[in-house]
């Protein structure tokens, strides 16, 4: 019997490992979502004509000339571009870190409850 435990223990090791992994990536998310709405705004206190840098690869840029601050072109998959002002796609990643938020909350419920499950657990193995 105490074998068994044993093996839940790890088990719940294992997965509490894994979702304290997830936890960060998401909190990862959350921050780069919170600089591209910060970046956003900054980028619509732009006018045109101004000059700005366009990443043509991976930390390579070519210098531009701004010619419209109000509109973005978004990918919204399928190679598929939709136009949005930067308020809209600001409403969007907004949705969009609600979405996370509500998720990251979740993941934070359970781990608590498999931090207390392991607790008891662990009590019983000792005794």
């Amino acid at each position: 019997m105490e074998k068994e435990k044993m093996i839940e223990m790890q088990i719940l090791d294992y997965q509490l490992q894994q979702i304290q992994k997830h936890i960060q990536t998401m909190e990862q998310q959350l921050e780069e979502v919170q600089k591209v709405q910060n970046d956003l705004a900054e980028f619509g206190k732009l006018k045109p004509g101004d000059e700005i840098l366009v990443p043509v690869a991976n930390g390579m840029f070519a210098t531009a000339e701004l010619k419209d601050n109000k509109t973005l072109k978004l990918n919204v998959g399928s190679d598929v571009v939709a136009e949005k002002t930067i308020a809209q796609t600001i409403s969007l990643l907004d949705k969009h870190t609600e979405e996370m938020m509500r998720t990251h909350n979740e993941a934070i419920i359970e781990f608590q409850g498999l931090v207390e499950k392991a607790r008891k657990l662990q009590s019983e193995i000792e005794g």
